[in-house]
């Protein structure tokens, strides 16, 4: 790493550099770091990582909202794109979700609604 490299460009290579350090920190402290196939599936598919997330955990957006205090407007403005978390709505669900927040970056950014 530290070259930029037309197949692997140095923002790429930070955001790996990055991912890979929060996967030892989540293993350091004995979680798990894989993304299960139905959740990566479902992404793939279009669903939101959040969404996925929730559907493979088999909670509803209302018990998450209750769980987490977020709103559950917005909850579904978040699900559907409409609307980007904020980091703390973004740890808060990771956290309800049994996951962590790079779980969730599953999106490229041009994907990402504007905050």
């Amino acid at each position: 790493m530290g070259e930029e490299d037309d197949d692997y460009p140095l923002a790429e290579q930070e955001y790996d550099r990055r991912l890979l350090e929060e996967m030892d920190r989540e293993r350091a402290a004995g979680r798990e770091v894989l993304i299960p196939g139905a959740v990566a599936d479902a992404v793939i598919e279009g669903l939101h990582p959040i969404r996925a997330w929730r559907e493979y955990r088999v909670v509803s957006q209302r018990d998450l909202a209750a769980t987490t205090g977020i709103d559950l407007a917005k909850i579904e403005a978040i699900e559907n794109g409409r609307l980007r978390a904020s980091p703390r709505e973004t740890e808060t669900l990771a956290r309800a979700l049994e996951c962590t927040p790079g779980h969730f970056d599953l999106l490229d950014e041009d994907d990402q609604p504007s905050p």
